[in-house]
């Protein structure tokens, strides 16, 4: 870490009356397990994602911004920065940092754990200098930690530490209801990119992925989707999310009961923020197996969703689930033109009144053009997702309004 005096100094000149200075930190945490995954790669790849890093970095910073690199992330020292100003800026500078590594392989896996501190010059300069030296020396000892550990600690993460399984991330989408025209959740989705293109949904999952990993995916999707909440919350933001759990999780005890105890660690008053959406439930499934497994959900979350139902089922099996929403992804219905033939809007139409017979409401993901939100909103289904509403982002957001001329314009504008 080669640290110039002419930046120290700059440092100093950045002092404010009460003898301190924001200091963003930025701070990849799972470097090593990227490494492990590129194997004879990395030592490009390192200076692809600190090089890139840094010019992400410097674009959306002041000129009077002062850039630091250390062995893991970045120090960012802000100038003329309030700390409730400097706050906002290193969550939306963490936040799209991420953004912009979400694209690219291995790299989209990438975690990053920042804070924001106000900190006296000396306390920066020292750590600067302390790193400084032992690197020129080549001295490697216990107390050497990279510098962003030199600083005052940021909270304990409780950043996920799972393995990826196939490269799969996630994303949250935003659903939106066309009733009260706001968006009212987001549903978290698997991510990956597949013959370079980017996938989301089933689309993510690799063809030959094991009922294991899927099992394992299903969990880790909960977790992130309690560990994103929770972290929303001491930030005063409350979101609903809808979680997606596949039925050959919840067929198989084990998993079942491991997932069922997780989802019951919400606390209660807060389990009005979850949604479960259950999907891959197989054709011939019997109406007592989908009693059996679903009930248990009742009282855990706000609602039930069931995701991409095969045709044999009937709604009217789930009678006495209390499921809330019945949906599947419109590409089951489009063709690359991505338009919606009679027969199929007919089909709809009739999977919406089956719907209302249960007391339920239909929701469709994939919507990504002006003329399907028209042709299915007639049909009758009130919520929808897709690129139309919103595309992925890294977490949830509050509810907020989104009205049909608000979509209408983004899509002519895109």
């Amino acid at each position: 870490m080669n640290i110039s005096i002419v930046k120290l100094k700059k440092i100093r000149s950045l002092v404010s009356d009460d003898g301190l200075v924001g200091v963003a930190r930025l701070q990849f945490i799972n470097l090593q397990m990227i490494k492990h995954a590129v194997g004879k790669s990395w030592p490009a790849m390192r200076d692809d994602i600190f090089t890139a890093g840094e010019s992400f970095l410097g674009k959306r910073i002041s000129s009077n911004d002062i850039i630091i690199q250390s062995s893991d992330g970045f120090l960012v020292i802000l100038a003329n920065t309030t700390e409730k100003d400097g706050c906002l800026q290193v969550k939306e500078l963490g936040e799209g940092i991420l953004e912009f590594f979400l694209g690219k392989k291995h790299l989209k896996n990438i975690k990053i754990n920042s804070n924001y501190n106000r900190l006296s010059d000396q306390k920066i300069s020292n750590s600067v200098i302390e790193m400084s030296s032992e690197e020129k020396e080549g001295t490697k000892t216990n107390k050497t930690t990279p510098l962003v550990f030199a600083l005052p600690p940021a909270h304990k993460s409780t950043q996920l530490n799972l393995d990826p399984i196939h490269d799969i991330t996630f994303a949250y989408h935003p659903i939106w209801d066309s009733l009260s025209n706001r968006i009212t959740s987001y549903t978290l989705h698997p991510h990956n990119i597949i013959d370079e293109i980017s996938r989301e949904e089933r689309d993510a999952l690799p063809n030959d992925i094991s009922s294991d990993d899927i099992r394992k995916l299903d969990f880790q999707m909960l977790l992130k989707a309690q560990e994103d909440f929770s972290s929303l919350l001491k930030d005063g933001e409350i979101v609903v999310i809808s979680v997606t759990v596949s039925f050959e999780t919840l067929a198989h005890p084990k998993s079942r009961n491991s997932y069922i105890s997780q989802l019951a660690k919400v606390p209660e008053k807060f389990r009005k923020c979850f949604m479960v959406c259950i999907d891959r439930i197989p054709a011939g499934t019997p109406e007592f197996k989908l009693v059996e497994y679903i009930r248990y959900f009742d009282k855990l979350c706000s609602r039930i969703l069931i995701h991409n139902l095969d045709s044999s089922i009937n709604l009217s099996s789930f009678h006495g689930c209390k499921v809330h929403l019945f949906g599947f992804d419109l590409k089951q219905f489009v063709g690359s033109d991505q338009k919606l033939n009679s027969k199929n809007i007919t089909s709809i139409s009739a999977f919406c009144l089956e719907a209302k017979k249960m007391n339920a409401c239909v929701y469709i993901t994939g919507v990504n053009h002006r003329h399907q939100i028209l042709i299915l909103k007639r049909a009758g289904v009130q919520f929808f997702a897709g690129n139309s509403v919103g595309k992925g982002m890294l977490a949830p957001k509050s509810p907020a309004p989104l009205t049909p001329q608000d979509i209408f314009q983004r899509l002519e504008a895109s």
